[in-house]
């Protein structure tokens, strides 16, 4: 019997939208993806839950993120590398998810640069292999692009939870990060860690230090209606060039002190 799209995406690895390029036309996606989808679609037999499984072991202890959430920012940023590998010819950043969503201010200078771009692909990979293997891209000393597009597919991964869901894509469990360490917004109103709205805001009100320069760029009020947004003028935001140097320190320590304090209260 031949697989689904769905059950070929969670067995490969890949997004859905990869698969369905790749039913099309098998050199229409990044070499890696084809051998991945070649290999899942001839296995004979079901190899269980292994994916789900791995996400599980590799996140169900995380004071950051739950195994779902690992797993659909993976799946967000993959289908963001299959964009920028389909628009490989472009030079057009603004036409490019998710700079795109980027004030088009701030990447003017790297309006063209296909140098830039590649260098971006690079970095999703990156991203993709340490959530893959459990590593917070952002928890030791990194760079402001990580901090953007890390934060960029948080803001995207609801969307991505949507389409998986109705594709019936299988994902991990609801895994909860703790009753007792539920969040408590500048609004007073209570939400689990695990809930998207409470991650982001606490991501802009505390976790990261270059919280006020991504809010200014991005238009993270629409996900988020609590934080008020910084303008451009108002913050120092990097040149696009200097935006893979590792100059921003990591998040370890602020997520600690901010869960010791909510314990504390």
């Amino acid at each position: 019997m031949a697989r689904t799209q769905p059950e070929l995406a969670r067995l490969a690895g890949v997004s859905l939208s990869t698969v369905t390029r790749w039913m099309k036309d098998p050199n229409s996606v990044r070499e890696a993806s084809r051998v991945k989808l070649e290999r899942a679609n001839s296995k004979k037999s079901a190899p269980g839950h292994t994916e789900i499984a791995k996400y599980d072991r590799a996140w169900s202890e995380s004071k950051i993120l739950t195994p779902r959430q690992a797993f659909l920012i993976v799946g967000t940023i993959d289908l963001w590398q299959d964009y920028l590998d389909a628009m490989a010819d472009s030079d057009e950043i603004d036409e490019i998810s998710p700079f795109d969503s980027i004030d088009a201010r701030v990447l003017f200078p790297a309006s063209g640069n296909r140098l830039w771009l590649r260098h971006a692909g690079k970095e999703m990979r990156h991203h993709i292999t340490m959530l893959t293997r459990g590593i917070h891209p952002v928890e030791h000393h990194h760079s402001f692009f990580d901090e953007v597009l890390f934060t960029t597919a948080i803001s995207y991964a609801p969307s991505t939870e949507e389409q998986y869901l109705e594709a019936e894509i299988e994902m991990p469990g609801e895994i909860p990060l703790g009753d007792e360490e539920d969040f408590e917004d500048d609004q007073g109103v209570n939400a689990p860690w695990d809930d998207w709205g409470s991650l982001m805001e606490r991501i802009l009100l505390g976790w990261s230090p270059v919280a006020d320069e991504l809010s200014a760029i991005l238009p993270f009020h629409v996900v988020d209606p609590h934080v008020e947004p910084s303008t451009i003028g108002e913050v120092s935001v990097p040149h696009p060039f200097e935006w893979f140097n590792n100059t921003i320190e990591g998040w370890g320590g602020f997520v600690e002190d901010d869960i010791e304090s909510h314990l504390r209260s």
